[in-house]
């Protein structure tokens, strides 16, 4: 069996390499150059991406066909203004009459 000291001062051991040992100034350098490094990928995609929607390679979106000229029709018109019409014409009549049969709740 395998002493528990002796594996863990070997696990402890290894941990302490060239990195750890630089400080913290070597830890600032890599966390800036990282930092660097996916800015200007992040703008090569984005370049990329933006030449390729410019040519026209992706995400392009055609036009609707146009089956012919529309045309508006005067029944399904008329039908419209009546129904209108006539919710106006109700809405005048709620307006007007008194509302009965209701309670206040506050009371």
């Amino acid at each position: 069996m395998v002493n528990t000291e002796t594996f863990f001062k070997k696990l402890t051991s290894k941990t302490n390499s060239r990195l750890s040992d630089a400080g913290p100034e070597k830890d600032w350098k890599i966390i800036f150059m990282s930092a660097i490094f996916l800015t200007l990928l992040s703008i090569v995609v984005n370049l990329l991406i933006f030449i390729k929607v410019d040519k026209g390679e992706i995400f392009v979106v055609e036009a609707p066909g146009q089956s012919g000229e529309r045309t508006l029709n005067p029944e399904t018109l008329r039908e419209t203004v009546r129904y209108y019409q006539a919710k106006a014409e109700e809405f005048q009549t709620l307006q007007s009459a008194p509302a009965t049969g209701l309670v206040d709740p506050s009371i």
